[in-house]
């Protein structure tokens, strides 16, 4: 698998820099730039997705309605995830590997 660190480099391009980065702040007094989401512009994100702080979508993602992406949560490759999945804090899904992956509706994915 290859590394969060060159994951978010490829992501984080000259190109894309502007476009992908949103920053999310759930305390006023909190500094933006430690509450950072990175989610790339071809991703696609259902209605009613919830994307805590620290997290990254891929490129080649597709999120279902109602996901939530718990802090530290990231998402890879070519990978789609059903309605009402959960990803719990620090989940990884997906790679650079050829293939798909694909996460049907209503799972939780991580440490409960």
């Amino acid at each position: 698998m290859i590394s969060l660190r060159k994951a978010r480099e490829g992501l984080l391009s000259p190109l894309f820099s502007s476009s992908i980065r949103r920053s999310l702040s759930s305390n006023s007094n909190e500094d933006a730039r430690d509450s950072e989401v990175f989610i790339h512009p071809s991703a696609v994100l259902g209605k009613g997705v919830s994307v805590g702080p620290y997290c990254t979508v891929g490129s080649s993602v597709k999120v279902g309605n109602g996901c939530k992406l718990f802090p530290s949560s990231h998402i890879f490759g070519t990978t789609e995830l059903g309605e009402s999945c959960v990803l719990m804090t620090g989940a990884v899904v997906g790679d650079e590997l050829p293939g798909y992956t694909v996460i049907v509706g209503n799972n939780i994915i991580g440490q409960c």
